[in-house]
C-alpha cells in the first residue's frame, strides 16, 4: 500500500460523514445556497491563503531567485496557483476563483458584507486573527479559518499540504446544479455561480486533485514521521469542514424555520453490540459478586483500583482542555487511556470483592457486624456516605451506554452526534470517577 492509499484508507470514515452530511439535504432552495455561500465563501478565501502559503514554501518568491531542489513540487503548485488565481470567467476575463465566487455571490444576492470586511481588514494591514475575531459570522467559520492559518504558521510544507488536498470539499452537491436549474433554466440570472461550480468540478477531478496528491507523496519522502503528520492534519482538517458544515445547516435550519432533516442511518450492528455489553456487564458484575473464592488476600487492591478512578477524573479533565486547544490527536489518546482505566478498575473491583468479605461502613472493630455504638460514631456521615455510593452505582450502569456511544460517534467520524452525546456522558463519566475516590476516601478507615 502507498503513502497516499494508507492515508486515504485512514481518512474513510470522516470522508463518508462529510460526503454523507445532512446539510446537502437541507440546500432545497436559492435562499439556502444564498446562506450557504455567505460562510462557505471564507473557506474559498482561506483555500486561496493555503495555496500560497504552499508557493512560498516549495518556489523562490524573494530575490535574488535561487533554485529549489525540486522542480516538480515548483511545477505543481505553480500549475495550481496559475488556474486558481488567474483563471478565465465565464466573459472570457482573467479572474481569480475566490473574485469568480464573489461575484457569484453577489449575482445570487447572497451577503457579502462580512466578506468584504475581511478583505477591507487586510488592505488596512490589520492581523488576521483580529479581522477574524471583529467579523459578524458563525463561530463555525472563525474556528475553520484559524485551524488553516495555525497550520501555515507550522511552516511545515507537509502540513499545508495535507490541509490543502484532504481538508477541502472534494464535490459540489449535485443539488446545488438542480436547484440553479429550477430557478434558471435559461442560465442567465445565476450563469455566474453554474460557471463556477463546472470550472470546480472540471479542475479538481481532473487537474488539482491528482496534482495534489502528488505533491502531498513527494513532500513525506518515505519519512513516517511526516506521514503520520500529514495524516493527523488531514483528519483535523477533516473534522473543522464538518464542523463548518454542522454550522451551515444549523444557520439554514434556524433561517429557515423547518424541521432538521435526518442524517446518515446508524450503524445498527454496532448499536446493538453496545446495547448488548451495556446489560451483560452489570448482570456478570452481579453473578461475580455471588461467587466468594477462599484462599487468595487481595486487600491491597482497594487503594490501586481506587487510584484507577483518580487517573480517569485527571485524564477527563485534561481530555476536556486538550479538546478545547484543538489537540484532538491527545484527546483521543486520553480518552483512550480513561476507557483503559476504566476496564481494568472494573476487573480490579470484582476481583476483591469475589475475594474478600464486604466492609460495612462504620465497622470501626472490623468484626463484620455494624454496632449501635459504631452506627452512632459515624451518624453523621453515614447518609452522606450512601448518597454518593448509591448515586455512584447508578450512574456507573448508565455511564457504560453513554461512554460507548460517544465513542462509537467519535471512532465513526460523526462528530455532530459525539459533541451532543458528550453533553451527558462527560459529567456523568466524571461524577462516578470522582465519586470512586470519595467512597474509598470514606470506607478506607473500616478496612479490616
Amino acid at each position: 500500500m502507498s503513502q497516499i492509499e494508507y492515508i486515504e484508507s485512514q481518512l474513510t470514515p470522516l470522508r463518508k460523514q462529510l460526503k454523507e452530511h445532512s446539510l446537502y439535504k437541507q440546500l432545497q432552495s436559492v435562499e439556502d445556497i444564498k446562506i450557504f455561500m455567505s460562510l462557505h465563501v471564507f473557506a474559498v478565501w482561506d483555500f486561496m491563503s493555503l495555496l500560497k502559503a504552499l508557493q512560498i514554501q516549495l518556489t523562490t518568491t524573494t530575490i535574488p531567485w535561487r533554485p529549489r531542489p525540486k522542480a516538480s513540487l515548483a511545477r505543481f503548485i505553480n500549475e495550481i496557483v496559475h488556474a486558481e488565481e488567474s483563471d478565465i470567467n465565464e466573459k472570457g476575463e482573467a479572474k481569480s476563483h475566490f473574485e469568480m465566487y464573489l461575484e457569484s455571490m453577489q449575482q445570487i444576492d447572497s451577503d457579502v458584507t462580512e466578506i468584504n470586511h475581511l478583505i477591507k481588514g487586510l488592505e488596512n494591514g490589520d492581523s488576521i486573527e483580529s479581522i477574524i475575531e471583529a467579523l459578524y459570522i458563525d463561530d463555525c467559520a472563525k474556528e475553520f479559518m484559524r485551524f488553516t492559518f495555525r497550520v501555515i504558521e507550522s511552516g511545515k510544507p507537509h502540513c499545508i499540504a495535507a490541509a490543502f488536498t484532504f481538508g477541502r470539499e472534494d464535490l459540489i452537491p449535485d443539488m446545488f446544479i438542480e436547484i440553479l436549474k429550477q430557478a434558471d433554466s435559461k442560465n442567465t440570472k445565476f450563469n455566474k455561480l453554474t460557471y463556477y461550480l463546472d470550472r470546480h468540478i472540471e479542475l479538481d477531478g481532473d487537474e488539482h486533485g491528482p496534482l495534489s496528491l502528488q505533491m502531498v507523496e513527494e513532500l513525506c519522502e518515505n519519512d513516517q514521521k511526516k506521514i503520520e503528520e500529514v495524516l493527523q492534519i488531514s483528519k483535523e482538517a477533516l473534522q473543522y469542514r464538518i464542523g463548518l458544515w454542522d454550522g451551515i445547516k444549523e444557520k439554514i435550519v434556524a433561517q429557515e424555520g423547518r424541521i432538521m432533516v435526518a442524517g446518515p442511518i446508524p450503524n445498527k450492528k454496532l448499536r446493538n453490540a453496545i446495547l448488548a455489553v451495556s446489560i451483560v456487564i452489570p448482570a456478570a458484575v452481579a453473578i461475580l459478586f455471588s461467587v466468594k473464592i477462599d484462599g487468595f488476600d487481595l486487600s491491597f487492591l482497594p487503594p490501586i483500583y481506587a487510584s484507577l478512578n483518580g487517573l480517569t477524573a485527571i485524564g477527563l479533565l485534561s481530555a476536556l482542555i486538550a479538546i478545547k486547544f484543538k489537540k484532538i490527536k491527545i484527546h483521543q489518546r486520553i480518552i483512550q487511556f480513561c476507557l483503559s482505566f476504566s476496564i481494568l478498575f472494573l476487573l480490579l473491583y470484582v476481583l476483591y470483592h469475589m475475594t474478600s468479605d464486604s466492609t460495612k461502613y462504620g465497622d470501626i472493630n472490623g468484626n463484620g457486624i455494624l454496632e449501635s455504638t459504631e452506627a452512632m460514631a459515624v451518624s453523621d456521615t453515614r447518609g452522606i456516605y450512601f448518597f454518593i455510593l448509591v448515586s455512584h452505582i447508578f450512574l456507573s450502569l448508565v455511564v457504560i451506554p453513554l461512554v460507548l456511544f460517544t465513542y462509537k460517534f467519535a471512532w465513526e467520524g460523526n462528530y455532530e452526534r459525539h459533541k451532543k452525546w458528550t453533553r451527558f456522558a462527560y459529567p456523568i463519566w466524571l461524577y462516578v470517577a470522582i465519586t470512586g475516590v470519595v467512597v474509598y476516601y470514606m470506607i478506607s478507615p473500616f478496612y479490616s
